[in-house]
């Protein structure tokens, strides 16, 4: 099937190293970076943990609501919002360490790399951080309610973006690091664990690019319109999907590597590995694939 699923294709064809299907299509995926492991969550109340082989190491059908998730990249804790502002607090094995309720919509969630901090965006135009043990660090304004937040892993800082807003830096005791205002509408964000490459697909202006401190650096202009984006740790590679139903993987040059019509079942989600070899992706049937070069 997934032979059949990628067969038009142009550039380095990479290896299918799994072909999972989930029985129902995926709200949320993350990937543990230094693990290789899959947190997927369904639109049926599914959460499930994928190994790299492709193999389930831990299946739960009780998150019915899930929005998104958030998993740590050591692959210790997890973070998913359920049914709009329930946030939770997960174990290792899925088990619900602690939760708490949002007034609000909860509109971003991001995980620090070892599940040490919690941070989500809500309608109320704020950004709250906590700790693993539920202690509020800190909350700060915005001016617009931010859609994407990404920790770093070099330091205890986060980056924010809100569409046709700002994008902001902030450590996790809410002092602010910088803040550019931007003019695009987005669709995703993904930065690099040093913070010195910032991504965001940003639909008709491409995949723009930005340096540490929020400055425009230039765009990737594609086959399509950018909805998704995902940068290797290692800064070498890009994965982007488009509203065409198209999947873009490049290098950071501009250089298209591989690309691949998935119009017979949409790709709707994308995570990329951390040595720049390889890409997760999540259709609209509900197929999780791990792409490998």
């Amino acid at each position: 099937m997934s032979e059949t699923l990628l067969q038009n294709h142009h550039g380095h064809r990479p290896q299918i190293v799994y072909d999972v299907a989930m029985g129902g299509p995926l709200t949320s995926m993350d990937l543990a970076a230094e693990t290789g492991v899959l947190l997927t969550a369904t639109d049926y109340g599914q959460l499930m943990l994928i190994a790299a082989d492709g193999e389930p190491i831990h299946s739960d059908l009780r998150f019915d609501g899930t929005e998104s998730v958030a998993f740590s990249d050591s692959g210790q804790y997890a973070a998913i919002v359920r049914n709009g502002s329930q946030l939770s607090f997960l174990s290792p094995r899925l088990k619900s360490l602690w939760s708490a309720k949002i007034t609000g919509a909860i509109t971003a969630l991001a995980i620090a790399p070892h599940g040490s901090h919690v941070a989500i965006g809500t309608d109320a135009c704020r950004i709250h951080v906590v700790d693993a043990d539920r202690r509020e660090l800190c909350k700060v304004e915005t001016g617009r309610p931010v859609d994407f937040i990404e920790f770093l892993q070099t330091k205890a800082a986060f980056v924010a973006a809100a569409e046709f807003g700002n994008m902001y830096s902030f450590d996790v005791h809410g002092k602010e690091l910088w803040h550019e205002k931007m003019l695009n509408n987005a669709g995703d964000l993904s930065v690099s664990p040093d913070g010195n490459r910032i991504l965001l697909a940003a639909f008709n202006h491409g995949v723009q690019l930005f340096d540490k401190r929020g400055h425009h650096l230039g765009s990737f202009r594609l086959d399509g319109i950018p909805s998704r984006a995902a940068m290797s740790a290692n800064k070498k590679r890009i994965g982007v999907l488009t509203l065409e139903h198209r999947i873009i993987w490049l290098n950071l040059d501009g250089n298209v590597i591989w690309a691949a019509d998935l119009s017979l079942d949409p790709p709707e989600h994308i995570c990329a590995g951390p040595f720049g070899d390889r890409i997760f992706v999540a259709t609209a049937s509900g197929r999780v694939l791990h792409l490998a070069w």
